[in-house]
């Protein structure tokens, strides 16, 4: 309960990163939009569907959890192939999306 709110400031800010960072913007926002529901946790699909929409990838379907094979939704449309620079493009976006929080911090608080 307590991430609902920074969960969902999470998912704007990494729309606006992958803006800054022209990645698309449009379908990061689209599949938030869409598929952020899908994911067990409350809170954790607002990451996971945009960076999946933003860097047209499909995120989701059978992982490993300590040791234990697990299906979870697919987010995201499997436009790319994934690969292991997308790794790097969303700690970009990862990235650029907490300095932008920072920035809105020291605007509103002067922290």
């Amino acid at each position: 309960m307590l991430n609902y709110i920074p969960a969902r400031i999470t998912g704007v800010l990494f729309i606006f990163s992958a803006w800054l960072l022209g990645f698309d913007y449009k379908n990061a926002w689209h599949t938030m939009q869409r598929d952020a529901a899908k994911h067990p946790s409350p809170n954790g699909g607002y990451a996971e569907a945009t960076v999946a929409g933003a860097l047209h990838i499909r995120l989701g379907g059978v992982n490993s959890y300590f040791g234990r094979k697990a299906f979870r939704a697919y987010m995201g449309e499997a436009i790319e192939l994934t690969e292991p620079k997308h790794i790097m493009e969303c700690i970009r976006m990862m990235y650029t999306a907490t300095v932008m929080f920072i920035i809105i911090l020291y605007a509103m608080f002067g922290v």
